[in-house]
C-alpha cells in the first residue's frame, strides 16, 4: 500500500512542474504588458538555477527553437531550471520510493531521477506536438478568411495582417 508521504511527494512534484511551465493566463498578460515583465517570482529562481547549470552550445540552438515552437513561456535558462529542479524532484520521489519499499534496488532512485530530467522534454515535445495540430486545424478558417479579405479588394499582405490580427493563435 503506497503511503500518504509517497502520493503527496508525488502530486507536489508534478504540481510543481505544471505550475512552473503553466502558459499565462489573460491577468498575467495584462501584467505583463503594464510591467513588461511576467510577476512570477519562480521565474527569477528558475533564471538563477538555470544559470548554474553548464550549457551545451549545440543543444542551445535547437532548445531555443523548440521553446519557441512551443510556444512555451521560458526561456532557455528558465527551462534548464525546471529540469535541473525536476531532477532533483525526481530524486527526491526516488529517495520516498526506496524508503517506503525497502526491498526495492537502489537503481530506482537513479530511474527516478533520469525519468524527472526528461520529463520536461517529454512535456515540450507533447506542447509541440499540441500546437502543431491546432495550426494544421486552423489552416482552413484561415484561408477562408484570407479569401475573403481578398475578395473585398485587400492585397494578400493586408488580409493577412488583418486575419492575424483578428485571430490569436
Amino acid at each position: 500500500m503506497i503511503s500518504a508521504t509517497l502520493y503527496l511527494s508525488v502530486m507536489l512534484f508534478f504540481g510543481f512542474l505544471t505550475w512552473a511551465a503553466a502558459p499565462a493566463n489573460p491577468s498575467v498578460r495584462l501584467a505583463k504588458s503594464i510591467l513588461g515583465q511576467t510577476p512570477n517570482p519562480l521565474r527569477s529562481v528558475l533564471d538563477f538555477i538555470g544559470r548554474l547549470v553548464p550549457q551545451l552550445d549545440r543543444r542551445a540552438g535547437v532548445m531555443k527553437d523548440n521553446l519557441l515552437y512551443a510556444n512555451a513561456p521560458l526561456t532557455l535558462r528558465e527551462f534548464a531550471g525546471v529540469k535541473t529542479l525536476s531532477m532533483l524532484g525526481g530524486g527526491l520521489i526516488g529517495v520516498v520510493i526506496l524508503k517506503e519499499f525497502k526491498s526495492l534496488h537502489p537503481g530506482v532512485l537513479l530511474l527516478c531521477a533520469v525519468f524527472g530530467f526528461f520529463a520536461p522534454d517529454l512535456w515540450l515535445r507533447s506542447r509541440i506536438r499540441h500546437r502543431q495540430k491546432a495550426i494544421v486545424r486552423l489552416l482552413p478558417d484561415v484561408f477562408d478568411l484570407v479569401a475573403v479579405c481578398i475578395g473585398a479588394g485587400l492585397d494578400f499582405m493586408g488580409s493577412l495582417n488583418r486575419v492575424i490580427s483578428t485571430k490569436e493563435f
